[in-house]
């Protein structure tokens, strides 16, 4: 019965005890409580010789094996842990790290890992949450080739915790797991392309990607825009070519290049002593501030740059990006290739066949017609007030 119990669970209580299986005679005689994954709210604590001094509530459980780590916890572990909860938090923390430890990366394979919450007001930026708040070195051996950083939505939570007969107290979840590096993604529509930009990855700052973006703007198309402040996602694939014989890290360099890629595709309104000061900190020009050829993600009114303790301080949207794709290879010398898309599904169906509204009656060109037919664009005709839609789900024929 202990074997089967292993393969079926492995929970954490709130001391940070785990357990992995064993259960005591009182459990056994009580019916074998813990038949089945998730179906106990309690968990037995052990001393060292295996004898059950007592049950604690649980607080996650955890699934795991060589290529798959799946967790519910009641919460998730915050990057600053405070003290008077660091041995509550990091029961949940250790646990995690254990499993990592335990999967093994395989050739031409990416991490991938994903995190969701049916918490009402989950605000997060997912690469924090699934790597930054655990520690990125942990996961160093996995990502040698890349990386993926997702976000589940509650759907997919509830259609999970019912399967695995988990209770829906557990509201977040995290998954990490190893991919074919040749799987693909579909997404909405293409935002930029961004072609072979020179960016020397390593200890890049969000500033070096920034500026280079902005001098290179020849090599970015643009072909969509959507606004972030009124919540519109995206998704990021990233291509980084390095030399051959460079050591290079993406979990260290992750934040910083998507903070510097994303704010490179914002526009913000400064006023005049806020160009300045920028300029003159980040060694750039203003132009770089006030052109705004290249901003698909739209206006960002609490500014992508700010001012902090006689520095500055990059404010992305990116707890809106859903999708990131972090892809290694080796070359001659450093590149770095992009493509941003959006991800703004229908509220009403979730699929991403998603048509922009115009409204009002616009001069008709080649460009706008050629949209109208491949379906990027739909006229709406005139409409009195603000309050109106923006999309158009092609799918289930209802505005939003």
């Amino acid at each position: 019965m202990e074997k089967d119990l292993a393969k079926l669970r492995f929970v954490g209580t709130s001391k940070g005890t785990t357990c992995v299986g064993h259960i005591c005679d009182e459990c056994v005689s009580n019916g074998g409580k813990y038949s089945s994954f998730g179906k106990n709210p309690e968990c037995c604590c052990f001393d060292q010789t295996e004898k059950c001094i007592g049950h604690t509530p649980n607080y996650f459980f955890l699934k795991k094996d060589e290529s798959n780590v799946v967790l519910f916890s009641k919460f998730r572990v915050p990057f600053d842990i405070p003290k008077s909860k660091r041995e509550f938090f990091n029961g949940l923390k250790t646990a995690i790290i254990d499993a990592i430890k335990g999967m093994q990366s395989k050739q031409d394979c990416l991490l991938q890992a994903r995190y969701g919450s049916t918490a009402k007001k989950s605000f997060y930026d997912v690469e924090n949450v699934l790597f930054y708040n655990i520690g990125t070195a942990h996961f160093n051996a996995l990502a040698n080739s890349g990386v993926i950083c997702t976000t589940a939505n509650k759907t997919e939570i509830d259609d999970l915790r019912k399967k695995l007969n988990i209770p829906d107290e557990y509201a977040h979840y995290y998954e990490y797991k190893i991919v074919s590096n040749h799987a693909d993604k579909k997404f909405g529509a293409l935002l930029s392309d961004i072609k072979d930009v020179p960016l020397k990855c390593l200890g890049v700052k969000p500033a070096t990607v920034w500026k280079v973006l902005q001098r290179e703007k020849d090599k970015i198309t643009i072909f969509d825009r959507i606004e972030t402040d009124k919540n519109d996602t995206f998704a990021i694939v990233l291509n980084i070519e390095k030399p051959q014989d460079a050591r290079f890290n993406i979990m260290t360099a992750m934040k910083p290049l998507l903070d510097g890629l994303i704010c490179a595709l914002h526009s913000s309104e400064f006023n005049e002593k806020e160009l300045a000061d920028f300029s003159k900190i980040l060694g750039c020009e203003e132009k770089f501030f006030t052109d705004n050829t290249i901003s698909v993600l739209g206006n960002r009114k609490s500014k992508f740059l700010q001012e902090y303790r006689g520095n500055v301080k990059w404010n992305p949207a990116d707890d809106l990006c859903d999708y990131v794709a972090i892809k290694l290879q080796d070359g001659s010398t450093w590149n770095v290739s992009a493509k941003v898309y959006s991800t703004v599904k229908c509220p009403y169906c979730g699929k991403s066949k998603i048509s922009k509204l115009i409204f009002g009656m616009p001069a008709m060109s080649d460009e706008l017609k050629k949209d109208i037919d491949e379906g990027k664009v739909k006229l709406a005709g005139c409409v009195v007030g603000e309050a109106r839609s923006r999309y158009y789900c092609r799918w289930c024929k209802k505005e939003f």
